[in-house]
């Protein structure tokens, strides 16, 4: 199938590695400039943050993700944006990824210059697009992004020691894709080693859902999934099938393998390794994605793909 109609503008955003509290309070300051600058330009904005997976601990990375969706939600949560995970292939977002329009930074010189000279040089090797355009935006201040700084950031151990699976699984209908989604793909992203498989869920599943009509049809849903795919990691191989019982592809994966849940889904994993135990697989191991807090006054005090349908019913609420 063609993804291409669904691929959306892009701007990207990178970010120093946080390493250090300073360096992050920085990079979330970054990303509220950065989401201000992009809304006008209707643009998807892709926040590539930078340094080694092997300097983090998961659980310290997921929590600056966090911490970065929040800054972005707080100047509009209907703004479209990806935070991309230190991995091998985010260093060369630049030059990889379709769609790209503009770069936001706040560096201004040669140096920056250079950098997108470079990165357009590779990218017309690849046969992409140039990029047009470079926006300098002034960071917020660190006041202003204290609020979305919470929770702290764990310590930080490192990724050595981090269990990662060959195979790792996922569910979900996916319809107007929001930060858990995002999380959810970065996190599986990040564990596995080779392949993630997504169960996709079909329209005949979802019969009790709210404003069923308004759900995107699946051709939709999945198309962008998969923008997000290649936006996060493209070295890895992605299955993404409907979602027709519970269980999906997570029934069916050799062991060992992974799946990854949000608080609100956890009890999925409970049923599916059940369902394996009584085929005589192994259990899966179950990888839990932080709660991304939504904004203030958001329908059901939560993010969530149904608030979403319900603010499109009444878009004068926002």
């Amino acid at each position: 199938m063609k993804a291409a109609s669904h691929e959306p503008a892009v701007a990207v955003v990178e970010l120093a590695a946080p390493s250090t509290a300073a360096a992050h309070a920085a990079n979330c300051a970054l990303v509220r400039a950065a989401c201000a600058a992009a809304r006008p330009r209707l643009a998807h904005l892709v926040v590539a943050v930078g340094g080694d997976k092997a300097d983090y601990a998961l659980e310290y990375v997921q929590a600056c993700m966090v911490h970065y969706y929040n800054a972005a939600l707080a100047v509009d949560f209907a703004l479209p944006i990806t935070v991309v995970p230190p991995l091998p292939a985010t260093a060369q977002i630049l030059a990889r990824l379709p769609g790209i329009r503009s770069v936001i930074s706040s560096s201004v010189g040669a140096e920056t210059a250079a950098r997108l000279s470079a990165a357009n040089e590779r990218r017309a090797a690849a046969g992409l697009e140039p990029i047009a355009e470079h926006v300098t935006v002034v960071p917020a201040t660190v006041d202003m992004v204290a609020a979305c700084m919470q929770p702290p950031l764990p310590a930080n151990g490192g990724w050595a020691g981090q269990q990662m699976w060959a195979d790792v699984c996922l569910g979900g209908t996916f319809d107007r894709l929001h930060a858990g989604h995002r999380m959810m793909l970065a996190t599986a992203a990040l564990v596995s080693s080779r392949r993630v498989r997504i169960g996709l869920t079909s329209l005949a599943m979802l019969r009790s859902k709210q404003n069923l009509a308004m759900i995107q049809p699946h051709e939709v849903r999945e198309a962008h999934l998969r923008f997000e795919l290649r936006a996060i990691n493209p070295d890895l191989e992605y299955f993404v099938v409907p979602l027709t019982d519970p269980c999906g592809p997570a029934l069916g994966v050799e062991d060992p393998a992974g799946i990854v849940v949000s608080p609100e889904t956890i009890k999925g994993a409970a049923f599916v390794n059940t369902k394996r135990a009584a085929a005589g697989k192994g259990a899966l191991a179950v990888v839990l994605i932080p709660f991304i807090p939504a904004p203030k006054g958001f329908p059901e005090g939560k993010l969530s793909s149904s608030a979403l349908r319900e603010i499109e019913k009444q878009p004068a609420c926002h």
